[in-house]
């Protein structure tokens, strides 16, 4: 080990020393040689470049619409250094420097992926993916116009406006006043556009208004308010209130067939009469035929010159012709575009079931009519059990079943067998959907080629005493009748009165909507609803908004409803109530009715019209009115414009939201509070609407029997328990307590916020006209009813077909009589008190000697202008004060704003 590790120690030694000598040869040579500053490079050729580094990627950017966007790149390497930037991969024309920038980014812009490509002579570097995201900018909004203040006389019209401009989005303006109890700033009805004009009246000195706007939805601002300035007018004015949008109704009667158009609109129709729904649902137009004819008669013609005999089924084409089943008259009609109706198929008046073409062809009460993808029309022909096939030119033939054999047999079309086809529908593919009703089952004929293949059974197990959900045979589908087809679901109604949903894929059955025996037609969501069975007729077709319109035949003598996806149900028009002679038939719809007691009784579609029934009238914080009529409680908005807040059927007082909510009486006493809370009496309860448009029952009995039957009472308590017997008076207290004028239990009661009940003055059921402390005093027939500042309550006693007398009860209760008779009383804000006097003048009432001050007379005939005179029997329909020396009444069939001085 010691001698070998001495001998490489020594071997060492001599190359170190070696590797010294040459080092000091070249020493050597350098020094003989020069510096050796142009000696060439040690490997003896040109030197190498340096391939291109990148030190600095590109980063993504984030940035809003119309902003550059700039991508920048740093990289190391052999000069020179070239650039190339890429877009999608894809090179950029002039895009050659270290940084690339966008001039303005766009929406479109947004997960664009720019890199860079670095190269020079030794190679090429190419840059990570930078991805750009651009978000769009909120518009912005520029108010460019302020409200400004304004000071008029009440009764005059006090305008603002506003103006503004966005950088993009459209602009939105709702108005606000300052209302409400704790003087928030709150929207006013339909005050939407640039101006906002409001009649102003006493009460509204100091009232300040303003307009919020935004742009799309975004940049919201809100205008400067401005403040109104009221002085009291030289002399009195009247002046008409502005109503917009009221129309007499269509007439219709007992509906049947409907069919969506290709234009939007429906066709259905209504007695002996086509009639076209416009496709907003607001306007009802003769296509032909009558809707009153009960001759009985098949004639061909034009528009209302045609007739028809129990017309039944309707089909549209794409054209824009229809085609209409007459079940009496056994024939198929055609309707041209132009409302021209000739005879197609069958022999008017002669039943049969007879093959052929045109008039040698017979049917036997046919009923559903529907068009196949092959552009012929589909017949259930109920009276001889088959499916017949119609062309267009009016060559009939049997497509299904053995006429006059009414059996329920599956199989090929020959031998199939139907028991009174009603319904039928037909898919994309040529299958032929069957209502069955005496089968109580959904048949299906199936395409061979051009001709109908196998019947089989799509669902009903065939028993018509139930209706149970289900799959295929297992569900029930008692009697059906007309269906409509809406890509892969049939919709199918029932004589339980259930609108059935049935998915033609997997044949589950299930219930749209209906309430099952129910006969009170009611609106409202799934599960409340009440619609018409199939014993009486009634059809139904898709809707643009994926619902259903249906028809009626049975609940409303006739009606028009829309039924949404959800299944909530909502009444568009009704039938006229029969033997309503003199009747004029308009072209609106059930919201559009004028301000009557029945439908249709306006003589004058241009104004809001009244008929003897009282109407209530109450004035809301943002400047609308609103009326309780019998059926109905609706808005008019400071600009003219009518909504309908609960009620359409007129079918009794149930509560909901909307037209899911119905009043039965709603028109003897109505109230506002400063939220815009609506109170009403209907008949034997009390009721509130919230700005939902929420209806509920506060106290007394929660509906009216569907028999029509009281289900009054004189019952104190809490709300549930509490009765009440006909309220023809409402006012309410600072506190929120509500006081009514039970007539007919001749006493005042209290209702607190809680709707609990008591007896304010008076004894229930004992009946007088007793002066004195709260519980002995007694009244005859208390009717109108309101409250002063201080506390006091006013009211007429009496009766409405007499002259009442009024009566004031004190904040303590005492009761004392004033020597007075007058047929209508109200207490304004400022508490001034005026009355409708037995003569029929406007007047107002000295609090203590009962003395009246004649304001305006009445005349021959309502007369505007310098010198008003009020109509005869003025304020008898409605009488209101809206604001301090402002009231509204009811004069010659309109609605009259009255400003005193």
């Amino acid at each position: 080990m010691t001698t070998s590790f001495m001998s490489l120690f020594s071997s060492a030694l001599r190359l170190r020393g070696l590797r010294a000598a040459a080092a000091g040869l070249c020493f050597a040579v350098v020094a003989a040689c020069g510096d050796g500053s142009d000696a060439p490079p040690s490997g003896g050729g040109p030197a190498a470049a340096d391939a291109p580094v990148i030190t600095q990627q590109p980063a993504d950017l984030d940035v809003t619409s119309g902003q550059p966007a700039s991508f920048t790149v740093a990289a190391t390497g052999s000069a020179p250094l070239a650039y190339q930037w890429q877009r999608n991969g894809a090179a950029i024309a002039g895009a050659t420097a270290a940084s690339y920038t966008l001039a303005a980014a766009a929406p479109t812009d947004t997960g664009v992926v720019f890199r860079v490509l670095v190269s020079n002579a030794a190679g090429t570097a190419t840059s990570r993916d930078a991805t750009l995201t651009v978000s769009t900018a909120p518009p912005v909004l520029s108010i460019t116009q302020q409200p400004v203040d304004v000071a008029v006389s009440a009764g005059a019209s006090a305008g603002f406006s506003v103006a503004a401009t966005c950088s993009s989005g459209s602009l939105n303006i709702q108005w606000q006043r300052n209302s409400g109890a704790d003087g928030a700033f709150v929207a006013i009805a339909s005050a939407t556009a640039a101006s906002y004009t409001h009649t102003a009246a006493i009460a509204d000195s100091g009232a300040q208004f303003r307009a919020v706007l935004d742009c799309g939805g975004q940049s919201a601002g809100t205008s400067s308010a401005a403040t109104l300035t009221v002085s009291n007018p030289p002399a009195v004015v009247m002046t008409p209130v502005a109503i917009n949008g009221l129309r007499r109704q269509a007439e219709i009667d007992f509906s049947r067939g409907i069919v969506r158009e290709s234009t939007g609109s429906y066709a259905f129709v209504s007695g002996n009469a086509v009639l076209r729904l416009a496709a907003d649902l607001q306007t009802i137009t003769l296509i032909a035929g009558s809707v009153a004819d009960r001759s009985g008669s098949t004639v061909d013609g034009v528009g209302a010159a045609a007739r028809f005999n129990g017309a039944y089924g309707i089909a549209a084409d794409a054209s824009g012709a229809l085609y209409v089943t007459e079940q009496m008259g056994n024939v198929v009609r055609r309707v041209a575009p132009d409302g021209t109706v000739t005879t197609i198929a069958g022999s008017p008046g002669v039943s049969g079931s007879a093959n052929g073409s045109g008039s040698a062809a017979r049917f036997y009460l046919p009923r559903a009519i529907a068009i196949g993808p092959d552009g012929d029309l589909y017949v259930a022909d109920a009276g001889n059990s088959v499916v017949r096939r119609v062309t267009t030119a009016g060559a009939v033939s049997t497509y299904a079943g053995a006429p006059g054999v009414y059996a329920y047999v599956d199989g090929p079309a020959a031998t199939a067998r139907f028991n009174q086809p009603n319904g039928i529908a037909v898919a994309d593919d040529g299958t032929v959907y069957v209502a069955d009703a005496n089968n109580n089952r959904i048949r299906r004929i199936l395409r061979s080629g051009n001709a109908a293949g196998t019947v089989d059974t799509l669902a009903g197990n065939g028993v018509g005493t139930s209706a149970p959900d289900g799959t295929g045979t297992a569900a029930g589908v008692p009697y059906p009748g007309e269906m409509a087809l809406a890509g892969g679901t049939l919709y199918v109604r029932d004589s339980f009165g259930l609108l059935r949903k049935i998915d033609t894929g997997s044949a589950v059955v299930t219930t749209l909507t209906g309430t099952a025996g129910a006969t009170v037609p009611r609106d409202g969501p799934r599960g409340a609803a009440v619609i018409g069975n199939t014993l009486s007729g009634g059809a139904l077709a898709p809707a643009a908004n994926g619902g259903l319109l249906i028809t009626e035949t049975n609940l409303f003598l006739g009606a028009v409803r829309s039924v949404d996806a959800s299944g909530l149900v909502t009444t568009i028009a009704v039938a006229k109530p029969l033997g309503n002679s003199g009747f004029t038939p308009g072209t609106g719809v059930l919201a559009q009715l004028p301000f009557t007691g029945f439908p249709n009784d306006a003589t004058d579609a241009g104004l809001a019209q009244f008929s003897l029934a009282p109407i209530a009238i109450a004035a809301a914080p943002d400047g609308s009115l609103v009326l309780g009529t019998r059926e109905h409680v609706r808005r008019i908005a400071p600009d003219g414009s009518v909504a309908p807040l609960i009620g359409l059927t007129g079918a009794g007082n149930f509560d909901g939201i909307g037209s899911a909510a119905d009043a039965w009486a709603a028109n003897q006493a109505l109230i506002v509070d400063p939220n815009g809370v609506i109170y009403f009496s209907d008949a034997f309860n009390i009721r509130a609407i919230d700005s939902s448009r929420r209806a509920r029952t506060l106290a007394g009995a929660a509906a009216q029997p569907s028999d029509g039957s009281s289900s009054g009472g004189a019952v104190d308590g809490p709300a549930a328990s509490a009765r009440f017997s006909n309220v023809a008076g409402l006012a309410r207290a600072a506190n929120g307590d509500l006081y009514a004028s039970d007539s007919q239990n001749y006493a005042i009661r209290r209702i607190d916020a809680a709707g609990n009940v008591s007896t304010y003055a008076g004894v229930l059921g004992q009946r007088g006209t007793v002066d004195g402390a709260a519980t002995a005093a007694r009244f005859t027939l208390p009717l109108d009813l309101s409250r002063a500042p201080d506390g006091t309550l006013w009211l007429l006693d009496g009766g409405r077909n007499t002259t009442p007398t009024v009566r004031r009860i004190a904040a303590d209760g005492s009761v004392s009589t004033l020597p007075t008779l007058a047929r209508r009383l109200t207490v304004d804000p400022a508490g001034t008190i005026y009355v409708m006097s037995e003569q029929g003048d406007l007047a107002s009432l000295d609090p203590s000697s009962g003395a009246l001050t004649v304001l305006v007379r009445v005349g021959a005939r309502l007369t505007l202008g310098s010198d008003p005179l009020l109509g005869p029997g003025s304020g008898g329909l409605g009488f209101t004060a809206v604001g301090i020396k402002q009231l509204v009444l009811i004069s010659d069939g309109q609605l009259i704003r009255v400003t005193l001085p």
